[in-house]
């Protein structure tokens, strides 16, 4: 049923979880409101620095005398982190307290501003954004599931995730423009004062506001599967972008792609034997819940296709200010943010089947046109409106993927739900930094070809790999018919 049929059906039984579905707030949340607004606060933090970078790469690149295999991992080893440790981080939240573990993450994460803040060297650099990563994975899924117990009642609780996805479309596509702000101010090391400052704020009012939640039952924690989980990618990540410079062929490429392989295999198998999995792999059974996961990889793959892609293609082709190129993306920003606010209303009537279909059809349709029209002396009314049109197809479809997926699962399993629908994100976001991103490197070692035309190449595969996925999650979100189940 959708979650406006859950709160009617919830209405009618009285309850919801032991809380009166008329309540807006739980009655145990001293301050709902400021905890929410914190919530989204952390939320806006951890993905601004997904994107946040893309309109540095060049300053970075001449500062600390970079090479493109460096520029992926300096963007890529946050997402990398961020990915592989997400699911521990909602599971850890579950077993000890959502609060708890997303203060520690947001410690974290400000520490590895701080070294990145001073860094010297591309190492140093990588070094802090894992550090960062690592307090994001940790602070990030609490920022999803404690919605559901500050909102017990479902269409408020609806209304709660059409904020929190506008607030998560907003960071990412904020990124570049607040990045073009920042090295205009000063340089590439004002992003990462700016974390800082903003990440002790918010942990002081998110330790005063927030109220803590964890999983009531007894439960032991599945270290392995955790392991496990972050191995495989983490090490599928680490070949694809290493071999670039050592070869697909090196004998450390081909057995980090094995270990990869057995760990991901590893993990199926011991996920469905151990007593208390991390996650339980029976709720991908729930179609609704697969096809969540699938569009939400899908739409993070395209979103970094555009801005890692087509803001190097801009700096680098078209010489665009840091200003022009703020310009440039404002159009995908605001048509995230409006239709993931309309969104939310939008499906409490018609439910999350009509948003994703066409949000993920309008998304299609933006990218096509984009890679028709991008030319080195495109701007803001030839490329900012196309992307501004897939910004309203992306904004809108994630409203129903993630509020079909917390839908999925029991309440007690919603900080591993929301892990997995973001990680399923994250995921997206690497392959497409590493995939992407071998492919114009790759070229443009070849003397035939040279970088300029490398990274012409390159933004064409993006594009045109990103539009084949969009379609499929068309598709997708088309034929599902089946009305997700609601766990109270």
């Amino acid at each position: 049923m959708t979650e406006a049929q859950a709160g009617r059906s919830a209405k009618r039984s009285g309850t919801d979880s032991g809380v009166t579905q008329g309540q807006e707030p739980s009655r145990h949340v001293r301050w709902p409101h400021l905890g929410f607004g914190v919530l989204l606060g952390v939320l806006f933090l951890t993905f601004l620095d997904n994107t946040v970078l893309s309109a540095s790469l060049e300053s970075i690149f001449l500062g600390l005398h970079g090479t493109i295999p460096e520029l992926q991992w300096i963007v890529g080893s946050y997402a990398l982190a961020f990915a592989a440790l997400m699911l521990a981080g909602g599971s850890l939240g579950d077993t000890f307290g959502r609060k708890k573990i997303l203060l520690v993450g947001v410690v974290i994460f400000c520490g590895g501003s701080l070294v990145c803040a001073v860094a010297t060297t591309t190492t140093v650099l990588i070094i802090g954004r894992i550090i960062m990563g690592v307090g994001a994975a940790c602070s990030e899924p609490a920022t999803l599931s404690i919605i559901r117990h500050i909102y017990p009642n479902p269409t408020h609780r609806a209304r709660a995730m059409s904020a929190w996805v506008a607030v998560s479309g907003l960071a990412l596509a904020a990124g570049p423009v607040i990045g073009s702000l920042l090295v205009a101010l000063w340089s590439w090391r004002a992003v990462f004062w700016f974390n800082l400052l903003v990440g002790l704020m918010l942990c002081l009012l998110a330790s005063a506001s927030l109220p803590e939640s964890r999983n009531e039952r007894t439960w032991t924690l599945d270290g392995l599967g955790m392991v496990l989980g972050a191995g495989a990618i983490g090490l599928a990540t680490y070949a694809t972008i290493s071999g670039e410079s050592l070869g697909y062929g090196s004998a450390t490429v081909i057995i980090s792609y094995v270990l990869s392989v057995m760990a991901f295999g590893g993990f199926i198998v011991w996920e469905c034997h151990v007593t208390q999995p991390m996650i339980d792999l029976a709720f991908f059974k729930v179609r609704d819940l697969s096809i969540s996961v699938y569009v939400a990889f899908s739409s993070n793959f395209a979103i970094f296709s555009i801005f890692f892609f087509v803001a190097l293609y801009l700096e680098v082709l078209a010489s665009a200010t840091p200003y022009q190129l703020a310009l440039d993306f404002l159009p995908l920003l605001i048509g995230m943010i409006a239709s993931s606010l309309v969104t939310g209303r939008w499906m409490s009537v018609a439910g999350p089947r009509l948003p994703m279909v066409v949000g993920t059809g309008l998304a299609a349709i933006g990218i096509g046109i984009t890679n028709l029209f991008i030319t080195p002396s495109a701007g803001i009314w030839s490329i900012g409106l196309s992307m501004g049109l897939t910004g309203i197809g992306i904004g809108m479809l994630l409203v129903p993927v993630i509020s079909s997926a917390l839908s999925s699962v029991p309440k007690e399993h919603s900080g591993v739900a929301a892990s997995v629908i973001n990680t399923s994100r994250q995921v997206g976001a690497l392959v497409a930094i590493a995939i992407l991103g071998s492919i114009v490197d790759g070229q443009a070692g070849e003397v035939r070809i040279g970088y300029v035309q490398a990274l012409e190449h390159g933004l064409t595969y993006a594009l045109n790999i990103s539009l084949a996925l969009m379609l499929a999650s068309f598709v997708l979100a088309w034929a599902n018919r089946n009305r997700p189940v609601t766990y109270a």
